[in-house]
């Protein structure tokens, strides 16, 4: 992450070399989470941990300004629910019907909110 000096001197978090825009999301990840996961497209995402079935974390690559942010995720025909939020990554769990956990194809997660 970059930064840039305002008139005022105060230093404003860059997402790719721009200031985010309010209410605009600051990261946001499309991910095929069946089998050995991959990210197809993404902002501010540096990596995903798999933790198993159902399971998987979006690590940011520019941190949020503190957890209380907004998140939400989706996934293709099932639930996604999000937990523990942290300021440099967020865990989304996916579930089926049965309130299982399930590996999902595509997964979708975006955050707002304010970078560090």
């Amino acid at each position: 992450m970059t930064t840039r000096l305002t008139g005022e001197g105060i230093e404003t978090p860059l997402l790719n070399g721009k200031a985010p825009e309010e209410g605009k999301a600051v990261s946001w990840a499309s991910l095929n989470g069946i089998g050995v996961i991959a990210v197809r497209n993404s902002l501010n995402i540096a990596s995903v941990t798999d933790f198993g079935t159902g399971q998987v974390e979006f690590h940011c690559a520019a941190t949020m300004a503190d957890a209380d942010y907004h998140a939400s995720s989706g996934l293709y025909g099932w639930n996604g629910f999000l937990a523990f939020p942290t300021t440099t990554s967020i865990k989304v769990y996916c579930g089926n019907v049965s309130h299982s956990y399930t590996d999902a194809n595509p997964v979708w997660m975006q955050t707002m909110g304010a970078l560090a």
